[in-house]
C-alpha cells in the first residue's frame, strides 16, 4: 500500500511495489510493467473499487505526460486494464480527467505505426483491450466526446499502412465502428474525417486509409446513413457548405459512396434530378458527370432502379451547354460496353449529337463509338456504325481524322487477322475500305496524307512479308469500287511525284557543292513545290529550308535521303533509312513541328509497300489468276473481273515503280503475257513495256531480241489498242526505231485494203508512226491520207448500216465501216499533231471537213446510209479531234470562229452520251490549260442541259477551271504577261461572242431567246462574281462596255450581228449590276485587251451607256425556263434517289452526276464534306423544373456540310418567323434589321412576292439602292459547291505519252475583309437546359442552288445582311505585275477605303 499526495491510501495489487514520483526512470518503468502484468490477470468480478484511487493516481499528468515513452505506454496499458476491470462502470468520476485519459489513449495508439518498435506488442495490447472492452463507450456521456473521437479517427487513418497484419486492421475497424455504433450522434467533423479518405488526393495517397473508411462505411451503413443524408441534403437543397470542407467535393463523395454502398444514397439520389435542371451551367456539368459515371459503371443497376433519374439524365444530351453535352457523350462508350442494353436509349441521342453544332461534341461521339467498335463491334448496331461513317465527312479536320482512324483500326482488326471473320461481320465492314479511299478525294491535304498513312498501316500493312502484302493489295484492288481504284492510283502517283521532286533536290546537292544564286533559286523552286504537298505549306516551306540546310551540311543525312528516293530502294532498306534520317534530325520522341513535317515528308516518299520482291510476288499471283491455277491464296480473286483489276494494278505500278519490274524474271513473265490469247492482257503487257522498256536493249539484250518480233507482229496485225501500244513500245525500246517503223509502214501500205480484217489496227499503227516520227513518215502518209482515208473511207459510204432505234450504243456495237471512219479521223489528227505545221492547207481542210461532219450530224456526205448511233459516234470523234488539234498553238491560229461555234454545239447535242463525253473531253483540255481560254466559254451552253444533275456538275467544272487558272497565276509570275489568255475574267468576251452568234439567238427582239441567252450567260458569269475573292466589278464592267464600243470583227458591217452583240453585252451588264447594286462605279484606269479576231478596235466616241435591250424586257426576271427543263428531264434511274442522310457516292447532285461523268482522281466522288451550320440555336423557353426534358422533344439540326433548310414543315416555318422576330428585337437600335435566313433553294418568284422592295417602281428601287450604298452592302449567302473533274475513257491515239502528273491543287478560299468585319449575329434567347434545333430536310428536285437563276431585286432583299458598305476595286489578277496602272488602282483602292464610315 502507498499514500498519494492527497494523503489517500493507494491499494496496489498483490506483489506490486509502490509507485512514487521520485523513483528513477528505470525503476519506475520496472514497477509499472509489474503492475501492468498483474492487472492483466485481474478479473472484472470481485473487489474492484479498491483500485479507483490507483486509476486516479495513474491518470495524473505526471504519468500521461511523462517524457519517457516506455512509461507512457505502460501507463496506458494499466489504465486500459483498470477501465476493463471497472466495466461497465468507470473508475473515475471527473469528466475532465476522463477526457484527458482518453485523449492520452489516442496518442498512445499512434505507436502502432512502427511495427518494428520494441513496444509494438504493448501498443497492440492497448488497441485490442480498448476494442474488445469497448472502453471508448465511457466517453459517450462526455459533452465534448466528439473531439476525442475525431482525434482518434484521424490518428487511426494516419497510422494504418501495408505493414499491419489483418488482425491489427480488424481491431482498428472494431474500435472505430463501435464508436459510431454506440455514439448518440455523429458530428460533421467526425463524418468529414471518414469521408475525406475516399476522395482524391487522399484516396490515392493513402489507400489503406481509404480501405479502412470503406470498411467502416460498409459496417455502419444503417447507423451513419441518416447523417450522410442530412449532410448531402444540406448542400444539395439548402446550399450549406460553410459547415464542412467537403462541400466542394460533394459529387465526388456521392460517386464514391455509391461505389461503396449504394443503399446509403437512396434518399440523396432523387435530389440530383433537380440539380440536373439547375440554371447554373457548372452545376449541371458536375452533376451530369457524376451521374454519367454512376450509370455507366460496370454492374451498376442505378438506371433500372431509378428510371426517372435516368430519363432526366438522357435529357442532358440536348442541354444547351456544350460542356454538359460533352460529358454525356464522353461516357457513351462505358455505357455501351458495360450495359449494352442501354444502346436503344442512347442510339437516338448519339445520332443527334453526331450532328451537334460544336466540334468537341461531335469529336466525343466519334471517340466513344470508335472505342466500343475497337473492343466489341457487335455492340454497335448499323446506325451507330453509320454515325462514324458520316463523320468522316465532317467539316472539321479533328473530327474527320478521328473517324477515319477509327474506321481504319476496325478494318485492320477484323481483316488483317489469321482467321477470317464471320460473314455477318464481313458484311458490316465491307464499306470501310471504299470509304477510306474516298477520303482521298478531299481537297484538304491533311486528309490525303491521313489516307496514305492508314493505307500503309491498316489497309495493306507495310510490315507484312512481300507475298502476304501483295496478296492483300491484290485482293483490295480487285474488290474496290471504281472511285476507290482511281484514288489508289492517284495516291501512288502523288507519292511518285513527290519522290521525284526530292530526288531532283538531292541531285542538285550532289552536282553543286558551291551554292550560287542560280543553284539556290533552283533549290527554292523545288522546296516550294514540295511544301505544297505538305500541311500548312507556308510553315512547311520554312521547315524544309532548315531540312535543306542540314542536307548540305551532313553528307550522311544526304546519303540516307538519296537511298530513300533511289528507284532500287527496297522496303526494308526504306524503313531503315527513315529511322536513320529521323534520328539525325532530332530526338524521335519529341513532336516538334519541324520533326512532324519531316516525318510527313518521309512517309510520303518512302517506298514501304513496293519493291522488286513485291512486284515478283504480285506477278506470280496474277499469273495464277490468269491461268486459273487452283490456289487458296487467290480463290477469291480468280474471276475475270479480278484478273482485269490485277492487270490494271500492274500497269499503274509500272508507271510509279518502273525499277521494280527491271528484272529477268519480270521480263520473261511479261513476254509470256504477250503470247496470251486475251486482248486485254496483251494490251496491258504492252503498256507495261512502254513504262519500263527504256534501256532494255543495253541491260537485257536477249529480252529485247525476243520482244521486238512480237511487237512488230502486233503492230501489223493486232487490234487497234495492240497496234497503238506496240508502235509506242518499239519507239521506247529500240534504237533502230526508224528502220523497224519503215518495215511496218511498207508492209501495211502494201496490204492496206478496205476489206481487210486488220484495217482498224493498220490505221491506228500508221497514225502513231506518223505522230512519233513525223520528219520521216509525214510525207509518206500524205498520199495515203488524201486518197485512202479521206476520199476512199470518209467520203464514201459503201453499204447502208443496220437501223437501230437508239441514239447511242457502245463502241463495240458500232458498224465496222464506221469504226474504220473513226480510225481514219484519228489517223489524220495524229498525223497533224506530229507535223505541227499550219503553213499548208491540210489543217484548214481538216477543220472544214470535221466541222462539216458535225454540222451534218455525223453524215459527212449526207447519203443517209448511216444510222443514228453511228452518226453520234462520228460527231463525237470529230469534236474530240478538233479539241485535240487546237491544243497546239499552230492549229489554234487556223481554226475559225464559226468552226469553234460548230464544235461547241456538241455540248447541246441531241444525244445525252455525246454531251457527256464531249463535256468530259473539253474539261480535261481546259483543266490542264492546254485548250485556249475561249473554249471555256462553251461550258456556258451547259445551262441548256435538260438533266439537272449534269447541269449542276457542269457548274462545278466551271468553278474548277476558274480556280486552276487563278492558282496558276499565283504560282507562276511569268504568266502575268499573258493575262488575257489565262485570267478567267477574260472569258467574258468569248462567252458574249459565242452567245451572240448562237443559232438559237435568231433575233434580239425575241424575249424567249433573250431569257435563254441570259441563263447561259449567268451560268458562266455567276462563278466569277460570287466565288472569287479577287472579283473586280469595275474591271468586268469596263470589259463589257469596251465591247459595246467595238464591232463584230467577223461581220463589221452587219448591223444585225452587231446589235445582237450589244444586246448580250447589256444582258451581262444587267446581271453583274443586279448582283452588286451597292458598288460605287469607279472608272477602270486602263482599257482591257479584247480578242482581235472577235472585236474591232475600240471606238471611244461610241456611247457605251446606251441600252440596246428591247423595250418591255426585264433582264432581271428569272423566267420559267429552268423549271420547264427540270420537268422535262427524264426520271432518275431506279435506286439513285437516295436520302440526303446516306453518305454513299450517289447521295448528292454531284455524286449523281458522277455516275454519268467519270471523275478524275482529284475530284470527290462522294458527298462533299458537310459544312457545320453556323445558324443560331433558337427555341422556346421551358420550365427548368419540369418533370421530364422529353416533354417537348427537340428537333435535330443537321450539322452536315451541305445546308438544306426545310420548307415543308409548318412548325419549322413558325420557328423561322420567331427567329426573325427575335433577331429584329436583338438588333433594335443598331440601325439594321435582320432578314429571314435564306437558303440555296429560295424560289425567286416566291421571294419577290414576299419582299416589299418588289412593290416599288424601278425609279424608287434605284433610289433605294443608291441610299443603301452609304449604309448597307448586299451580302449573299453562297452555297457550297464541290469542284469536280471528269475522266474520259482513254481514246485510242489520244495521248502521246502516258501522264502520271496530277492536276494543280486549288487553294482554300480566304474571306474578304468585308466578311471579316461583318457584325456578329445577335444572340438569341435560348433555354439554359435544352437545345432547340430545326431539322434541315431535303427538298428533292427543288433543292437547286440559288445561283440557278440570276438575282433579282426581290431575291436580293432576302440575302442582305447588316454590313457596312464597301467599294472594292481589285487588280485584274492576283498574279499581275505592279505596273503603273496597277499602282494607280491600288491608290484608288486605299482612297476608297479611307472614305468608309
Amino acid at each position: 500500500m502507498a499514500t498519494s499526495k492527497h494523503n489517500r491510501r493507494i491499494i496496489y495489487p498483490p506483489g506490486v511495489k509502490e509507485i512514487k514520483h521520485d523513483l528513477s526512470k528505470d525503476e519506475l518503468v520496472r514497477r509499472l510493467k509489474a503492475l501492468a502484468t498483474v492487472l492483466q490477470e485481474v478479473p472484472q468480478e470481485g473487489e474492484r473499487c479498491q483500485y479507483a484511487d490507483l486509476a486516479c493516481f495513474l491518470g495524473e499528468d505526471f504519468f500521461i505526460k511523462h517524457s519517457n515513452k516506455d512509461v507512457r505506454v505502460v501507463v496506458a496499458c494499466c489504465l486500459a486494464d483498470l477501465f476493463r476491470i471497472f466495466a461497465p462502470d468507470e473508475p473515475l468520476k471527473e469528466p475532465e480527467k476522463i477526457k484527458g485519459i482518453f485523449l492520452f489513449f489516442g496518442k498512445q495508439l499512434r505507436g502502432l505505426e512502427d511495427v518494428e518498435n520494441s513496444n509494438f506488442k504493448r501498443y497492440y495490447y492497448l488497441l485490442e483491450n480498448l476494442a474488445w472492452v469497448k472502453t471508448f463507450n465511457v466517453c459517450m456521456e462526455l459533452e465534448d466526446n466528439q473531439e476525442i473521437f475525431v482525434k482518434l479517427f484521424q490518428t487511426m487513418f494516419s497510422i494504418i499502412h501495408d505493414g499491419h497484419s489483418q488482425k491489427v486492421r480488424s481491431d482498428i475497424l472494431d474500435l472505430l465502428s463501435t464508436i459510431i455504433a454506440e455514439a448518440d450522434t455523429v458530428s460533421q467533423d467526425l463524418l468529414d474525417s471518414i469521408l475525406i479518405n475516399i476522395i482524391e488526393p487522399h484516396k490515392t495517397e493513402n489507400p489503406n486509409a481509404y480501405q479502412l473508411s470503406v470498411d467502416i462505411l460498409k459496417k455502419t451503413t444503417m447507423i451513419i446513413k441518416p447523417y450522410i443524408q442530412t449532410f448531402f441534403n444540406g448542400i444539395l437543397i439548402l446550399g450549406k457548405t460553410s459547415t464542412t470542407d467537403l462541400g466542394d467535393h460533394m459529387y465526388e463523395l456521392i460517386y464514391e459512396l455509391h461505389q461503396i454502398t449504394p443503399s446509403i444514397l437512396l434518399a440523396v439520389l432523387p435530389q440530383l434530378e433537380f440539380k440536373l435542371k439547375s440554371s447554373e451551367e457548372q452545376e449541371r456539368v458536375n452533376v451530369t458527370r457524376l451521374l454519367a459515371k454512376m450509370f455507366s459503371d460496370k454492374d451498376s443497376e442505378l438506371a433500372s432502379e431509378n428510371k426517372s433519374l435516368w430519363q432526366c439524365f438522357l435529357g442532358r444530351f440536348n442541354d444547351i451547354n456544350v460542356a454538359v453535352r460533352t460529358e454525356c457523350v464522353r461516357f457513351a462508350a462505358k455505357f455501351l460496353l458495360n450495359h449494352p442494353s442501354m444502346g436503344a436509349d442512347l442510339q437516338d441521342r448519339l445520332r443527334e449529337r453526331q450532328h451537334d453544332l460544336e466540334e468537341t461534341v461531335r469529336h466525343e461521339v466519334v471517340l466513344a463509338l470508335a472505342t466500343v467498335a475497337k473492343k466489341n463491334l457487335t455492340i454497335l448496331n448499323d446506325d451507330m456504325l453509320n454515325n462514324i461513317k458520316e463523320r468522316m465527312l465532317d467539316k472539321k479536320w479533328k473530327v474527320r481524322k478521328e473517324a477515319t482512324l477509327a474506321v481504319a483500326h476496325i478494318y485492320k482488326k477484323y481483316m488483317n487477322t489469321p482467321t477470317q471473320p464471320d460473314t455477318a461481320t464481313l458484311e458490316r465492314i465491307r464499306w470501310m475500305k471504299n470509304k477510306l479511299m474516298h477520303m482521298y478525294y478531299q481537297e484538304n491535304i491533311d486528309d490525303r496524307i491521313l489516307v496514305e498513312r492508314v493505307f500503309s498501316t491498316s489497309i495493306v500493312p507495310f510490315n507484312l512479308p512481300p507475298e502476304e502484302r501483295m496478296k492483300r493489295l491484290f485482293q483490295l484492288y480487285a474488290t474496290l469500287d471504281e472511285h476507290s481504284v482511281r484514288a489508289v492510283n492517284e495516291m501512288f502517283r502523288s507519292q511518285c511525284t513527290i519522290r521525284s521532286q526530292v530526288n531532283a533536290l538531292t541531285q542538285i546537292h550532289q552536282t553543286h557543292e558551291v551554292h550560287t544564286d542560280e543553284v539556290i533559286k533552283a533549290m527554292t523552286s523545288k522546296l516550294i513545290t514540295i511544301a505544297r504537298t505538305l500541311p500548312e505549306p507556308v510553315k512547311a516551306q520554312d521547315y524544309l529550308k532548315k531540312f535543306n540546310e542540314m542536307l548540305a551540311e551532313d553528307k550522311t543525312l544526304l546519303m540516307n535521303v538519296e537511298s530513300l528516293v533511289n528507284p532500287d530502294c527496297t522496303c526494308s532498306k526504306a524503313e531503315t533509312s527513315v529511322k536513320n534520317i529521323v534520328n539525325k534530325l532530332g530526338n524521335p520522341k519529341l513532336h516538334t513541328p519541324f520533326l512532324e513535317t519531316a516525318r510527313t515528308l518521309l512517309e510520303r516518299i518512302a517506298p514501304l509497300l513496293i519493291d522488286n520482291d513485291a512486284i515478283q510476288a504480285l506477278l506470280q499471283l496474277i499469273d495464277k489468276s490468269v491461268n486459273q491455277i487452283e490456289d487458296e491464296d487467290i480463290d477469291d480473286v480468280a474471276d475475270e473481273g479480278a484478273v482485269s483489276r490485277g492487270l490494271k494494278l500492274l500497269l499503274m505500278l509500272s508507271s510509279v515503280y518502273p525499277g521494280g519490274f527491271k528484272t529477268q524474271n519480270c521480263y520473261e513473265q511479261l513476254i509470256t503475257f504477250l503470247r496470251h490469247d486475251s486482248e486485254e492482257l496483251v494490251s496491258i503487257a504492252l503498256q507495261i513495256f512502254i513504262n519500263i522498256g527504256k534501256g532494255i536493249e543495253e541491260s537485257h539484250s536477249d529480252v529485247a531480241s525476243c520482244l521486238i518480233p512480237i511487237l512488230q507482229s502486233k503492230a501489223k496485225a493486232g487490234s487497234p489498242k495492240q497496234a497503238k501500244h506496240a508502235v509506242r513500245c518499239i519507239y521506247m525500246i529500240s534504237k533502230n526505231r526508224i528502220g523497224l517503223f519503215d518495215q511496218i509502214f511498207e508492209q501495211i501500205k502494201r496490204d492496206l485494203d478496205f476489206e481487210s480484217e486488220s484495217l482498224l489496227g493498220c490505221l491506228t499503227a500508221l497514225g502513231h508512226i506518223g505522230n512519233l516520227c513525223p520528219q520521216v513518215f509525214s510525207p509518206k502518209l500524205k498520199p495515203l491520207v488524201t486518197k485512202f482515208v479521206v476520199k476512199g473511207l470518209l467520203m464514201n459510204d459503201r453499204e447502208p448500216c443496220k437501223t437501230k432505234h437508239t441514239s447511242w450504243c457502245t463502241k463495240a456495237q458500232v458498224s465496222y465501216e464506221v469504226q474504220a471512219k473513226m480510225r481514219g479521223i484519228k489517223l489524220i489528227t495524229l498525223w497533224l499533231l506530229g507535223m505541227k505545221n499550219n503553213q499548208s492547207s491540210v489543217a484548214k481542210s481538216t477543220f472544214k471537213m470535221l466541222s462539216t461532219l458535225i454540222l451534218n450530224h455525223g453524215d459527212l456526205m449526207e447519203n443517209k446510209l448511216i444510222n443514228a448511233c453511228d452518226m453520234a459516234h462520228l460527231r463525237l470523234t470529230a469534236g474530240c479531234s478538233i479539241l485535240k488539234l487546237v491544243q497546239e498553238q499552230c492549229y489554234h491560229e487556223v481554226i475559225t470562229t464559226d468552226q469553234i461555234q460548230t464544235v461547241g454545239g456538241l455540248i447541246n447535242d441531241t444525244c445525252a452520251d455525246v454531251r457527256r463525253l464531249f463535256t468530259q473531253k473539253l474539261h480535261r483540255g481546259l483543266v490542264s490549260m492546254k485548250l485556249p481560254l475561249e473554249f471555256l466559254a462553251i461550258l456556258s451552253l451547259c445551262a441548256k442541259e435538260p438533266i439537272k444533275e449534269r447541269r449542276l456538275f457542269a457548274k462545278q467544272l466551271i468553278i474548277k477551271n476558274f480556280n486552276v487558272r487563278r492558282e496558276f497565276l499565283k504560282q507562276n509570275t511569268t504568266g502575268a504577261g499573258k493575262l488575257h489568255s489565262i485570267l478567267p475574267d477574260y472569258v467574258i468576251p468569248h462567252c458574249i461572242y459565242l452567245l451572240a452568234h448562237s443559232p438559237s439567238f435568231v433575233t434580239p427582239d425575241d424575249f424567249t431567246s433573250l431569257r435563254e441567252t441570259r441563263e447561259c450567260l449567268w451560268f458562266l458569269v455567276e462563278s466569277l462574281v460570287t466565288k472569287n475573292d479577287d472579283y473586280n466589278y469595275s474591271f468586268i464592267r469596263k470589259l463589257i462596255e469596251s465591247m459595246k464600243q467595238c464591232k463584230d470583227a467577223q461581220h463589221p458591217d452587219d448591223a444585225d450581228a452587231n446589235k445582237k452583240l450589244y444586246v448580250v453585252c447589256d444582258l451581262a451588264l444587267s446581271l453583274i449590276s443586279a448582283k452588286n447594286p451597292s458598288y460605287n462605279v469607279l472608272k477602270f484606269p486602263t482599257d482591257p485587251v479584247l480578242p482581235s479576231n472577235l472585236f474591232t478596235a475600240i471606238d471611244k466616241e461610241v456611247d457605251a451607256s446606251r441600252n440596246h435591250l428591247p423595250k418591255g424586257f426585264d433582264p432581271n426576271h428569272p423566267g420559267n425556263k429552268s423549271k420547264q427543263r427540270d420537268a422535262a428531264a427524264p426520271p432518275a434511274a431506279p435506286g439513285k434517289n437516295r436520302s440526303r442522310n446516306d453518305s454513299e457516292l450517289t447521295d448528292s447532285a454531284s455524286a449523281a452526276a458522277a455516275e454519268e461523268f467519270e471523275h478524275e482522281p482529284t475530284t470527290n466522288p462522294s458527298r462533299r464534306s458537310r459544312n457545320t451550320s453556323n445558324e443560331s440555336q433558337s427555341g422556346r423557353k421551358r420550365d427548368i423544373s419540369s418533370e421530364s426534358d422529353e416533354a417537348a422533344p427537340t428537333k435535330r439540326q443537321r450539322v452536315d456540310q451541305k445546308e438544306n433548310i426545310s420548307t415543308t414543315s409548318n412548325k419549322t416555318n413558325r420557328a423561322l418567323k420567331q427567329t426573325t422576330f427575335d433577331d429584329t428585337i436583338g438588333n433594335k437600335g443598331k440601325g439594321t434589321k435582320k432578314q429571314p435566313p435564306s437558303s440555296s433553294k429560295t424560289d425567286p418568284t416566291t421571294a419577290k412576292r414576299k419582299s416589299p422592295a418588289s412593290k416599288k417602281s424601278p425609279e424608287e428601287s434605284q433610289n433605294t439602292r443608291q441610299r443603301r450604298t452609304t449604309r448597307n452592302s448586299a451580302k449573299f449567302k453562297h452555297y457550297s459547291e464541290s469542284s469536280g473533274e471528269e475522266e474520259v475513257s482513254e481514246e485510242d491515239g489520244d495521248d502521246v505519252i502516258p501522264s502520271t502528273t496530277s492536276t494543280p491543287q486549288t487553294s482554300a478560299r480566304v474571306p474578304t475583309k468585308a466578311q471579316l468585319k461583318s457584325p456578329p449575329e445577335p444572340t438569341q434567347r435560348r433555354n439554359v437546359c435544352n437545345i432547340q434545333t430545326r431539322d434541315q430536310q431535303s427538298d428533292g428536285e427543288e433543292n437547286t442552288p440559288q445561283s440557278a437563276s440570276p438575282p433579282t431585286p426581290s431575291t436580293r432583299n432576302s440575302y442582305r445582311r447588316s454590313t457596312r458598305s464597301t467599294a472594292v476595286v481589285s487588280a485584274p489578277s492576283p498574279g499581275a505585275p505592279a505596273n503603273n496602272e496597277t499602282v494607280q488602282l491600288n491608290v484608288k483602292r486605299r482612297m476608297n477605303r479611307s472614305r468608309r464610315p
